[in-house]
């Protein structure tokens, strides 16, 4: 967990998986997505499933549109390590301050408490 906190690597198909959903909620298709590999965050270039049809640009009508987007994880808190070897850590972010038992049920934070998301280009 402290690896993610810190920014460290997430699953791809997770990510990829939900840029695709997205995707076809908007009747196009994931054509790429890949992680960065220098910070948190991913690449996805879209395609529309269908073409932009009649325009004012002629033989355009047949082409479809495509998008490309980075977008970055930036982590909003941080492991804050316990005193003693057998202490556990806590998080320590912007909104609030939780403790980390794993005896206990972690609950009063979503991800939007961990993570900002920021659009690249």
């Amino acid at each position: 967990m402290a690896e993610i906190i810190a920014g460290g690597p997430l699953e791809v198909g997770s990510a990829c998986g939900e840029a695709q959903r997205l995707a076809s909620m908007n009747n196009a298709t994931l054509v790429h997505c890949s992680p960065l590999s220098d910070r948190l965050g991913y690449s996805v270039t879209i395609e529309t499933n269908d073409s932009v049809a009649q325009t004012v640009i002629p033989g355009t009508g047949n082409q479809t549109a495509r998008a490309e987007a980075t977008a970055v994880m930036e982590p909003l808190c941080d492991v804050q390590e316990g005193e003693a070897e057998d202490d556990f850590p806590e998080l320590s972010c912007e909104s609030d301050t939780w403790k980390i038992d794993p005896d206990s049920e972690i609950s009063g934070f979503e991800p939007r408490d961990l993570f900002g998301i920021r659009l690249e280009d």
